[in-house]
């Protein structure tokens, strides 16, 4: 299960052109970007099947205490890890994204009472002793990349100007399977 931002149609569609052209450009697999753009918030985490109503109160009851939060985009970024890179628009720190901010932390900590969830970034503890709390808000443009692969892209996006205004439009709830809750 996952906690996403998303972004309005006409930005999405932006961000998706862009994506899809590094897809293509480089011969990415399906597993190696996204089709739809969004912000991670939460997750992936587990809760029993008679907690889901419950998961959907805490967001209700959060998030509508939020106006629209608009994000800036600036450029792109990444994220380094042997075999294992990511590369993404990297929004702006702003009053907005901190609005973001505020709201991700009161889901975090209202769902760590009762779902499982092994993320150490969503473990309110281990991020404010490495980050002083910042989450690291990204905008996959690709991900699961070899060292190699990485390089790649990576020297031919990093020069790249590219900015953008962004409406989040939504705070979606993905449910997957059920499994097992510890």
């Amino acid at each position: 299960m996952l906690i996403e931002a998303r972004i309005s149609p006409k930005d999405k569609r932006s961000l998706n052109r862009i994506v899809m052209g590094i897809a293509k450009k480089y011969h990415l697999t399906p597993n190696q970007f996204h089709r739809v753009p969004h912000l991670t918030l939460y997750g992936s985490f587990k809760c029993k099947p008679k907690d889901i109503r419950r998961v959907i109160n805490v967001l209700s009851s959060i998030c509508c205490n939020f106006d629209p939060i608009e994000l800036y985009i600036e450029g792109f970024d990444y994220i380094k890890r042997p075999n294992n890179n990511v590369i993404f628009f990297k929004p702006v720190r702003s009053a907005q994204l901190d609005k973001l901010e505020e709201m991700r932390r009161l889901i975090r900590d209202e769902l760590n009472k009762f779902v499982f969830n092994v993320n150490k970034w969503d473990q309110k503890r281990f991020l404010e002793s490495i980050f002083g709390s910042r989450f690291i808000y990204h905008i996959t443009v690709a991900y699961r990349l070899s060292d190699r692969k990485f390089k790649e892209i990576w020297s031919w996006i990093k020069n790249k100007e590219f900015s953008m205004k962004l409406n989040i439009q939504r705070i979606t709830y993905l449910i997957g399977q059920f499994q097992n809750h510890r």
